[in-house]
C-alpha cells in the first residue's frame, strides 16, 4: 500500500446523555431477561415462541445498543488520502466498514453550516459531521465531534489533497485522453 498523502485520526467526544441511557437500558434489560429465564428455568413459564422472540428481538437491539455505546466510549474517526482515495473508517467499535470516496469526483470540502438532525443515528453519534463535501450528486458528512478550528484544518488539508490531484500529470494526461475521444 502506498504512503498516505495525509492521515488523521481524531477522537470522538463522548455524549454523556447518550451513555447514561444506553447504561439505564443495559440494567433494564438485565432485570427483564433475568425474570424471564428465572421463571423458564424454575419450570413456572414454558418457553413459548413469544418469549424466545422477545430473548431474540431484545438480544439483538442489545448488540446495537452496545455498538453504540462503544462508539461513544472510545470512537474514533480515521480520515486517509492515499492518491485519488478518500478513506473514512470509524474505529472503537463493531459492525462498520470504512468509506471510499475518488477524490477527484468531491467537489470540495467545507464545514456545515446548520447543524440538523436528518435523523436518529445523527442524535446516537453515528452519522453527520461538521465537514462536508458533495459527491456523485449527495451531500456527505464526516467529523462529528471536531472543534471549528479542527474542521478547518482538515476541510483545507484535504482540498489541498483535491487540487493536487486535479494538478497532477497523470490527471491531466486522462482528460487530454477524455477530450480527445470525445471530439472523435
Amino acid at each position: 500500500m502506498h504512503q498516505p498523502d495525509y492521515s488523521i485520526t481524531v477522537k470522538r467526544k463522548t455524549n454523556r446523555f447518550v451513555v447514561f441511557f444506553i447504561g439505564m437500558w443495559f440494567i433494564g434489560l438485565c432485570y427483564m431477561l433475568q425474570g424471564i429465564l428465572s421463571n423458564i428455568f424454575n419450570g413456572t413459564d414454558k418457553a413459548t415462541t413469544p418469549v424466545i422472540g422477545f430473548v431474540i428481538f431484545f438480544g439483538l437491539v442489545t448488540l446495537y445498543g452496545l455498538r453504540m455505546l462503544l462508539w461513544q466510549l472510545r470512537g474514533r474517526e480515521k480520515i486517509t488520502v492515499v492518491n485519488d482515495q478518500l478513506r473514512i473508517e470509524k474505529l472503537g467499535t463493531f459492525l462498520v466498514f470504512p468509506i471510499k470516496y475518488q477524490l477527484s469526483e468531491i467537489q470540495g470540502f467545507y464545514l456545515q453550516k446548520k447543524k440538523r438532525v436528518q435523523s436518529a443515528e445523527v442524535f446516537w453519534g453515528l452519522a453527520g459531521g461538521k465537514i462536508r463535501f458533495r459527491y456523485r450528486g449527495r451531500n456527505r458528512n464526516f467529523g462529528q465531534t471536531l472543534t471549528k478550528t479542527q474542521a478547518i484544518e482538515i476541510c483545507d488539508a484535504l482540498n489541498r489533497c483535491r487540487e493536487k490531484i486535479k494538478t497532477s500529470p497523470e490527471s491531466q494526461e486522462q482528460g487530454h485522453a477524455v477530450a480527445s475521444a470525445a471530439q472523435s
